[in-house]
C-alpha cells in the first residue's frame, strides 16, 4: 500500500505542477496580448491626432 500511496502522491504533484505551469503560461500570454493591444491602440490614437 505504501508504493500505491507514493505513486498517487507523485501523480498528484505532477498534475498540480502541470496545471500551475499551464496557468502561468496562459496568464503570460494574456498579459502579452493585452500589452500588445494597448500599444497598438496608443499608436493608433497618436497617429489620428
Amino acid at each position: 500500500t505504501l508504493t500505491l500511496t507514493l505513486t498517487l502522491t507523485l501523480t498528484l504533484t505532477l498534475t498540480l505542477t502541470l496545471t500551475l505551469t499551464l496557468t502561468l503560461t496562459l496568464t503570460l500570454t494574456l498579459t502579452l496580448t493585452l500589452t500588445l493591444t494597448l500599444t497598438l491602440t496608443l499608436t493608433l490614437t497618436r497617429n489620428l491626432t
